[in-house]
């Protein structure tokens, strides 16, 4: 298919869903007719296709079009919890019920009583739990971990998976039971490289999102046309994020795009070899990405890493390697960053945290740390009062304690949440200076 042959960008934006979606391709309007007609019935729904290409947001339109849109859509990534953690999240746990639950806490399933309970990765529950799974399903009451009342919900399960569970699957691992349960209706999603028609719209859209002063060249065009994307949405969504950031505002020529979409002059079709004797440093271009998006956002290295389509932890590993490679070649650091970037500079890490409020307290555990706040899990939202303040001592790998005061500015169902620090002890206050400081130094840079 050629450019001219793809949904030209004026037609692209009213190819949106109310999520959205890129419904531009047949494929695409086909399963969105399905998921009309899905939504309206009371079955459970069972998402099937490769990582990236969509699967939450079918799940969210399907209960956003269903008799439950009023009701609350809950989500959870069944591959991002450990086996021991997985019962005690679906089905809640009273106090006491082992060590650290300090607080009754409900399951998923009543917080998403009257509503939508999305599993994600279902595949990766434990065959212990998938059994407990079915009976809850089946309508039978359940018990919280160490609970003596049985507990009855009004859920409708959404569930998602990247591979087979009907038996084909070599491991063997998922109950046929519960698949055929779960699979009273069944969406495909198809690849992106099986729906072409929906590449331009998909990457223009997201650069009126990031940047609308920008275009695609012809050439970036056939680029993106040629191949194959083997991470679908999700990866097309990062290589816009990665050429966005390397061209600026304007328009983005092939030579902007990754090198692992092109290679020097050729393109990588969807079938055949790239010309290997061209030649392309990807790793100064991804350093120049990396150095670009961290300016861009004041050293602030979460919205950097949102800028690139790529986790913290990512972002974090790629500025060790670089800083190792520098260091090794010419004993220079990766640069510098201003008073205003230090501040903003957040540390990843995971280390425990005592959050305290009026009526008590409860620990959690903190992810990243800056000057200016704290990113928590393991956190109930239910803990803190109406002014969202709460008192809190993060112990640093040092053995130094930080006592702040702070605001939850967010916080989600699964236990994550932010918080904004308002006040710090002068001796935390250096403490944490220091400590800063200290981890900006172990990643490469140095302040002005």
């Amino acid at each position: 298919m050629s450019p001219t042959e793809a949904p030209a960008k004026a037609n692209s934006l009213t190819a949106l869903n109310d999520l959205g979606m890129i419904v531009a391709s047949q494929e695409m309007r086909s399963l969105m007719l399905l998921v009309e007609r899905v939504a309206g019935s009371f079955g459970s729904v069972l998402i099937t296709g490769e990582s990236g290409t969509g699967k939450e947001l079918v799940a969210r339109s399907i209960h956003r079009r269903s008799q439950r849109r009023d009701g609350p859509f809950i989500d959870l990534n069944c591959a991002a919890l450990p086996e021991h953690l997985i019962e005690s999240e679906l089905f809640g746990y009273e106090r006491g019920a082992f060590s650290g639950a300090d607080q009754a806490k409900p399951g998923m399933f009543e917080l998403a009583n009257h509503g939508t309970l999305f599993l994600d990765e279902v595949g990766e529950i434990d065959s212990k739990i998938q059994a407990k799974l079915l009976r809850v399903l089946d309508g039978s009451p359940y018990y919280r971990l160490g609970g003596k009342h049985k507990i009855v919900t009004d859920v409708r399960v959404i569930s998602a998976t990247n591979r087979s569970l009907d038996g084909t699957d070599a491991s063997g691992r998922f109950r046929l039971d519960l698949y055929h349960r779960l699979a009273q209706f069944k969406l495909q999603i198809p690849p992106l490289r099986e729906r072409v028609a929906d590449i331009l719209p998909i990457a223009e859209n997201y650069l009126q999102l990031i940047t609308p002063e920008s275009s695609l060249s012809e050439d970036a065009k056939a680029a993106l046309l040629a191949y194959r994307w083997p991470g679908n949405v999700r990866e097309l969504r990062n290589f816009v994020f990665q050429a966005t950031t390397i061209a600026g505002p304007g328009v983005i020529q092939k030579e902007h795009l990754p090198a692992s979409l092109v290679n020097g002059d050729t393109l990588i079709p969807l079938t055949g070899r790239p010309d290997r004797t061209a030649t392309f440093d990807l790793a100064k271009l991804e350093q120049e990405a990396i150095q670009q998006a961290l300016n861009s956002s004041g050293g602030h290295q979460g919205q950097a890493a949102e800028r690139l389509g790529i986790s913290r932890r990512t972002l974090s590993r790629r500025l060790r390697e670089v800083k190792e490679k520098t260091r090794d070649q010419d004993g220079n650091l990766l640069g510098t960053l201003s008073r205003e970037q230090k501040h903003c500079f957040r540390a990843d890490g995971e280390f425990p945290v005592l959050v305290r409020w009026a009526n008590g307290q409860a620990s959690c555990i903190a992810t990243n740390l800056s000057k200016s706040g704290v990113g928590l899990q393991k956190f109930d939202p239910r803990l803190y009062g109406q002014d969202r303040s709460i008192d809190i001592a993060i112990s640093l790998p040092n053995g130094v304690t930080i006592q702040a005061t702070g605001t939850v500015m967010w916080s989600r169902a699964d236990g994550k949440a932010g918080v904004k620090f308002t006040r710090l002890e002068t001796a935390s206050e250096h403490h944490l200076d220091d400590w800063i400081t200290g981890k900006i130094a172990e990643e490469g840079w140095s302040g002005r």
